[in-house]
């Protein structure tokens, strides 16, 4: 009975509090009701999931036919200008919303486990950011979202084993080409003993032309026999 009135009153607080500061979602900014969190119940059902691992071969796959040997690769969403997935990462990135970073590295998790991307899988590695960076940011979301994966998984996550040794420019307006010439050597494998003989699930943001992928997957190719399958939390067109 004790216990049930305690909770009762614990209820009674946060939803006094949630009326002086409410909890919003991240993408429609509508007041959360109790059970949700960053996103409402409408907008999450609404993400733009892109079921690529029903697709032989994919949109993403296809970016990188010829380029690196991997076994398979995908995307979870759709990343498009003002669509609800390009505001939640610009508010991760730009905003500081870790949290919110760690719930949609764990919805990427649930996509993932849905296309049978953590079978087989030795290490989970996320792309680096160079330490400058890392100092003006304070995070890197492909960190998070690996860590994520692995809570989810089980699977060992090394932060450490790929290291950005250049701190590169914006590869925004780039094509293809410019950005792998741009954007090759700022990688190299930081422990070769780690990675040797493992099939590796590398993990980065968004997808665009694929150069950061390509040269982070070089740079272990060159020191290492290691396999890779690739996922990102989103795909850009």
């Amino acid at each position: 009975m004790k216990s049930r009135f305690l909770q009762i009153i614990s209820d009674y607080v946060d939803d006094l509090s949630h009326i002086i500061y409410p909890n919003v979602c991240q993408n429609c900014s509508d007041v959360l009701i109790s059970g949700e969190e960053f996103l409402c119940i409408k907008c999450l059902h609404k993400l733009p999931v892109t079921m690529f691992h029903r697709l032989s071969p994919n949109p993403v796959e296809k970016k990188l036919f010829g380029r690196i040997p991997i076994k398979k690769a995908t995307s979870a969403f759709y990343y498009h200008k003002s669509n609800s997935i390009q505001k939640l990462l610009h508010k991760v990135k730009y905003k500081h919303k870790v949290k919110l970073c760690a719930k949609l590295g764990y919805l990427f998790a649930l996509k993932l486990e849905e296309a049978g991307y953590f079978e087989n899988v030795d290490m989970i590695l996320p792309v680096p950011m160079h330490k400058s960076k890392f100092r003006s940011r304070g995070f890197n979301q492909c960190v998070i979202f690996a860590e994520e994966l692995s809570k989810y998984s089980s699977i060992e996550c090394s932060d450490s084993a790929l290291k950005r040794v250049k701190s590169g420019k914006s590869q925004t307006k780039k094509d293809k080409y410019h950005r792998w010439k741009t954007i090759s050597g700022d990688f190299i494998c930081n422990d070769r003993e780690k990675v040797e003989g493992k099939n590796i699930l590398l993990i980065d943001d968004v997808i665009t032309t694929g150069s950061t992928l390509e040269a982070c997957t070089k740079a272990i190719l060159n020191k290492t026999n290691a396999e890779f399958n690739i996922a990102t939390f989103a795909y850009a067109d």
